[in-house]
């Protein structure tokens, strides 16, 4: 059975390099830099196979050293997002290699390669006889991150999928700025230009405006964001220097139509995918063009499309999914959808969106679409979803908002109460920026805390 590291091996007539700190990594170089990192490994320990072992490492080159050697060790690599707080629940069975962090049972790594083992010690170290290629974790944005698994085959699939969809070219080079521990980064940042046999540019830069500029010195033909570094560069001006771009592609939040919309008409559409770390890939559309997704190939819709004007839940079953679901049942995504006559489908909301208060079911989408419309009316102003989040604390509505509230708040609550049942009212508006992780998803954890705060 073929395998992700395959692609690696591969080094048959390879276009494809690693364009880091000026230097190019060519599929051989970057093999040779592996062998060596196994080597080094097992000099300290010979039992790697199955074990599960945490990468925690923000040095682009090194992470995908470290990952591709973890493969070839068929080690079982967890992928460790750096802001998670692991010190404290790191078990004796766990091991991390970190070049950023130091402590019990972490492996400390540094760009030379200069690794120190002192304070691991072997004696139980977690193992899994699946076979599962990789473990990372989903972005928390629900409140609580989830460890999900990965198998070769979920990701070969999609791999395969995502190069008959996209057309590359012979000058064609990537460059991607989420991280590698997200599926996302790691699907379409490096494994994809390896399926493709294109080059990719390394270098981390963190603000739009310097992005900007390396996408224009290095003549990056493939970029892979998020939504809010394509708003940066509407902010900046800087669509017209992105001209030389010829695939655009955004996941991990919803696009914005009026930014989907800004660059098509600079010639500059923007592909947007539609999934998650637990199904893989389900669909991709251009928003400017139309509001309907359109699976990929492997998926099947189970959900019922003779009642295409009422919103349902969308059921799909999928081999690009890597958890445990009945495949005759289908995996519902809670996502609400309608579809077209094409047996595509348009996102309409959230199951999850419906809470209990009292009681009382309660549509929160509903209370966001209402209260919009109300800042509407008063103030003229056109306010996006994405600057409104609307939950629950102890069965009390609350509102944060990143714009100010056209009137005083007892006048808002006087006024909803004409649109709105009483348990919807909202007890709290809370004027502040909503808080997003490095995916532009928002982190629950500091909107509980938010709300924590507010309400003490």
């Amino acid at each position: 059975m073929q395998k992700i590291d395959d692609l690696l091996l591969d080094q048959k007539e390879s276009p494809f390099y690693l364009e880091y700190q000026s230097k190019h990594y060519t599929k051989k170089d970057l093999l040779e830099r592996v062998n060596q990192f196994c080597s080094l490994l097992n000099k300290q320990y010979a039992q790697w196979q199955n074990k599960k072992i945490m990468i925690d490492i923000e040095d682009r080159l090194l992470f995908i050293i470290v990952f591709f050697a973890l493969l070839k060790l068929k080690a079982k690599p967890i992928l460790m997002p750096i802001e998670i707080k692991y010190q404290q629940s790191l078990e004796q069975d766990q091991v991390a290699i970190s070049d950023n962090k130091t402590g019990s049972q972490i492996i400390n790594l540094d760009n030379n390669f200069n690794v120190d083992f002192t304070q691991v010690h072997w004696d139980q170290v977690a193992s899994d006889p699946s076979d599962i290629c990789f473990f990372l974790f989903t972005s928390g944005s629900t409140g609580t991150s989830k460890n999900i698994p990965k198998y070769h085959q979920n990701l070969l699939i999609e791999l395969n999928e995502l190069s008959k969809a996209f057309t590359f070219q012979d000058k064609d080079i990537f460059y991607f700025t989420p991280p590698l521990y997200h599926i996302y980064g790691l699907l379409f940042g490096l494994l994809l230009p390896l399926q493709a046999n294109k080059p990719v540019v390394l270098d981390y830069k963190f603000t739009p405006g310097t992005i900007g500029e390396l996408l224009l010195v290095k003549e990056i033909t493939v970029f892979i964001s998020i939504p809010t570094y394509y708003q940066k560069f509407i902010d900046l001006d800087y669509l017209s220097d992105l001209k030389n771009i010829r695939i655009l592609v955004s996941s991990s939040a919803p696009l914005p139509l009026e930014i989907s919309q800004k660059f098509y008409h600079h010639q500059l559409p923007i592909t947007e995918i539609y999934g998650s770390t637990e199904t893989g890939g389900i669909a991709s559309r251009n928003s400017a063009v139309s509001p309907y997704w359109k699976p990929f190939s492997y998926v099947n819709i189970m959900s019922s499309f003779q009642d295409s004007k009422n919103p349902q839940s969308l059921i799909i079953d999928s081999p690009a999914i890597s958890i445990a679901y009945q495949p005759t049942e289908g995996y519902n995504t809670d996502d609400l959808v309608e579809f077209n006559e094409q047996q595509q489908f348009k996102l309409v909301g959230r199951n999850n969106r419906f809470v209990k208060i009292a009681g009382k079911r309660l549509d929160l989408d509903y209370v966001k679409e209402q209260y919009l419309q109300y800042c509407l009316k008063e103030s003229g102003i056109i306010h996006s979803e994405e600057e409104l989040f609307v939950g629950v604390h102890q069965e009390l509505v609350f509102l944060i908002q990143e714009f100010q509230p056209v009137k005083d708040i007892a006048r808002i609550k006087r006024e909803l109460r004409k649109i709105l049942p009483g348990y919807a009212i909202p007890r709290f508006i809370i004027e502040e920026k909503i808080p997003r992780n490095k995916m532009s998803k928002i982190d629950m954890k500091k909107i509980n805390w938010i709300i924590e705060r507010k309400t003490q």
